[in-house]
């Protein structure tokens, strides 16, 4: 089962300015980050409590080649 997601206006924008300074320090790895994005929202939207609980129903999702993660609230987490 593939639950829905959002995403957060504030972390969208924080994604989208990341990804613009890691082109401008190598051009294309700006669409990496985004692709890596799309890849754990992917995975976190079929196994949603994969990622280890932080807070109550909350769940941490680690991208692998950057240093960011994704927080998810989610009823079954």
């Amino acid at each position: 089962m593939t639950l829905p997601f959002s995403v957060h206006d504030d972390a969208e924008l924080e994604l989208n300015e990341a990804a613009d300074f890691y082109d401008l320090e190598n051009p294309g790895l700006g669409s990496t980050l985004i692709d890596e994005f799309e890849r754990a929202v992917a995975t976190i939207r079929e196994h949603p409590e994969a990622g280890p609980g932080i807070l109550g129903k909350v769940r941490r999702w680690g991208m692998l080649r950057f240093p960011y993660s994704l927080s998810v609230s989610s009823a079954r987490a």
